[in-house]
């Protein structure tokens, strides 16, 4: 599998830019966006050297899958339940830098 292109930066309009008035700055998940967020952002270098840049389909993207199960371990979420909060909870999207309804991936392996 091909390692997707990633981008830190939050988009003009993702949940990022609502976080003021959502997000309170003691909200779990304004933490999860501040300190654990840019530390996955950091290693992503080191989980791409597992995917093949130029064979396969393109793989969701390392940083979603692992941010994921972290906050699927934080609030006791199983797989299923775990990409719908990821599809509709603001606050999740948020933690993961990304918006609303963007694309998923199925919740079995």
């Amino acid at each position: 599998m091909s390692v997707p292109v990633f981008s830190a930066q939050a988009e003009l309009f993702s949940t990022a830019g609502l976080s003021g008035n959502l997000f309170a700055p003691t909200d779990r998940y304004r933490l999860f966006a501040q300190k654990i967020y840019p530390v996955l952002v950091a290693i992503r270098s080191k989980l791409e050297v597992c995917y093949c840049t130029d064979n396969g389909r393109l793989a969701i993207e390392p940083l979603l899958l692992l941010g994921v199960s972290l906050l699927q371990y934080l609030e006791g979420m199983p797989d299923r339940q775990a990409v719908d909060l990821l599809h509709y909870h603001a606050g999740w999207n948020f933690a993961l830098n990304r918006q609303v309804g963007d694309a998923l991936f199925h919740p079995n392996p």
